[in-house]
């Protein structure tokens, strides 16, 4: 699996326990690099794979 897959996998995972709601925002980018250790565009490529 690829970096920018399992941080989606994560992300829905997150969604899917009711971390994050329906209604609510993800952490801002910035935040979900320093999270996960990732590039600019590898969270922008797991966002979209989210998607």
């Amino acid at each position: 699996m690829l970096k920018y897959q399992a941080i989606a996998a994560d992300l829905r995972e997150k969604i899917t326990r009711g971390i994050y709601q329906p209604d609510d925002q993800l952490p801002p980018s910035g935040e979900l690099e320093r999270t996960y250790q990732a590039s600019k565009m590898t969270v922008k490529h797991a966002l979209d794979y989210l998607e």
